[in-house]
């Protein structure tokens, strides 16, 4: 009595059967069964045979457009992504004792007669340098990972603008850079990529761009030097880093930039040739070869 009632919701009746509306379903089902058998068997026999006939497609190539970006694929199979990932670690950080910062590329590796080892980096000489003299200040170099070194000089040229540090580590495979070589053919127009330490604060930053010129006569800071041009975007900290082109080649050190409020988009670096031959000489006699001059042009602070 105290319960409360139970509501009931109305569904709609069901229909009486009689034996005659049940035959007719159930042969209505069985056909029904049957055409999708029979449909079945077509689809299969008609796939079958439009997977052997040739496929037709418009000749458009298409550019992939995944989760990481349009890509372009180079010819060894790997696109700009790959690349940038497989030479990245070679750049590295670069600050000093007295507070600038840089960045410079690792580029070789070394072994001395007191049973050191490691590797050689490469950067200018304008970011180890002590003031406007031939002298050079403590520096330091970072890895990707965080890893922080040391650095001891291996030789410094001012006129070039190239230095060449050395760090002490036996216990780790690290990244080197690929030098380009007498078969690279550099040419404007090109895509390149440059990997710096911009503003001193944002290690591994990677800009792009094209070569602009190939052989540009710059004077810089009184020094005349013929150097590479791009439109990549080079910052202050970029100083020491790495030009590479897309297949991975270190083609240059960047080294300056024309800076005014209405230039944008010119930088430059030292081409690999001229690089390489400082860094040969710094690395082999401490100083470059062929000079007028006689001797070593550094010495340490």
């Amino acid at each position: 009595q105290g319960r409360e009632p139970i509501r009931v919701f109305y569904n709609q009746p069901a229909k009486k059967r009689t034996p005659v509306a049940l035959f007719v379903c159930t042969a209505l089902i069985v056909l029904a069964g049957l055409m999708f058998l029979v449909g079945g068997a077509f689809n299969l026999i008609s796939s079958k045979i439009s997977s052997s006939a040739p496929e037709i497609s418009n000749t458009v190539s298409y550019v992939s457009n995944d989760v990481r970006g349009t890509t372009t694929t180079l010819s060894g199979g790997e696109d700009r992504v790959d690349v940038i990932a497989r030479i990245k670690d070679s750049v590295v950080e670069i600050s000093t004792a007295t507070g600038s910062a840089g960045s410079g590329v690792i580029v070789g590796e070394f072994s001395d007669d007191k049973g050191g080892s490691g590797y050689l980096v490469i950067t200018n000489a304008h970011v180890v340098q002590a003031g406007n003299q031939n002298m050079y200040v403590q520096s330091y170099v970072t890895l990707t990972d965080g890893t922080k070194y040391q650095t001891e000089m291996c030789g410094f040229d001012a006129r070039s603008d190239i230095a060449v540090l050395k760090i002490y580590e036996s216990a780790r495979v690290l990244s080197v850079a690929t030098w380009a070589n007498e078969k690279t053919q550099l040419n404007v127009g090109e895509s390149v990529i440059v990997i710096g330490n911009p503003l001193g604060v944002l290690g591994g930053t990677v800009t792009n761009g094209y070569l602009s010129a190939l052989d540009r006569e710059i004077k810089v800071d009184g020094n005349k030097m013929n150097l590479l041009q791009t439109d990549a975007a080079v910052n202050p900290g970029n100083s020491g880093g790495g030009l590479f082109n897309l297949n991975g080649e270190l083609i240059g050190i960047v080294n300056a930039k024309i800076v005014d409020e209405d230039i944008e988009g010119i930088g430059f670096a030292i081409p690999y040739q001229d690089a390489y031959k400082a860094y040969y000489d710094l690395t082999n006699y401490g100083y470059i070869k062929g000079r007028p001059t006689v001797g070593a042009d550094w010495g340490k602070n």
